[in-house]
């Protein structure tokens, strides 16, 4: 049994992981997408955490979108070519409690994470900067949100610090960066 660590509620992931018996903590600020999980998850199987995750502790808004997966502490580009129609943002704001990665393991006592999925709208940079304790032994990182939201870490930023928080043996896959810290 491992202990996974979803940051953004990937449907996919977590049907994954929870078939496999494992702890599985979700971290996720919106409150919809809270709501959703409880309607197709069972919750006893899951450790769900209300917040956001970035490089400060406090209180920051959210930018919602039509679509449940694609709010973000950022704003989209305006010159984005909108993929789906859904994905783009409303102008409504969600203020929700933000941590550092250090604070939200400390406060919640995540000591022994074995594999963290990171996809947050583009905050992944700024979670992996306040990364200084209580790091996954497996971590995988989105790199594609620099093409969709202004002022986010591009997929060679993301690698970069990938490698100065110990990651080894990184590759590219399809949508995200994966890394083994040893």
């Amino acid at each position: 049994m491992k202990n996974i660590t979803l940051i953004g509620a990937s449907h996919s992931a977590i049907r994954n992981f929870t078939k496999e018996g494992n702890i599985v903590n979700i971290v996720e600020p919106i409150t919809s997408n809270l709501e959703l999980l409880d309607k197709f998850f069972d919750s006893t199987k899951l450790n769900k955490y209300h917040l956001a995750l970035g490089s400060s502790d406090g209180k920051i808004s959210i930018n919602l979108s039509l679509s449940w997966d694609s709010h973000s502490l950022f704003t989209m580009k305006e010159d984005f070519d909108y993929y789906w129609e859904i994905v783009k943002q409303t102008g409504d704001t969600e203020v929700v409690n933000i941590n550092t990665w250090d604070t939200f393991t400390k406060n919640n006592n995540l000591t022994n994470i074995d594999v963290c999925l990171m996809d947050v709208e583009g905050a992944e940079g700024d979670i992996l900067r306040h990364m200084t304790i209580n790091k996954p032994k497996e971590l995988y990182v989105s790199h594609y949100h620099s093409n969709i939201f202004k002022g986010v870490d591009t997929k060679e930023e993301l690698l970069e610090l990938m490698i100065k928080l110990g990651y080894k043996d990184i590759e590219e896959l399809e949508e995200e960066l994966h890394g083994y810290l040893r």
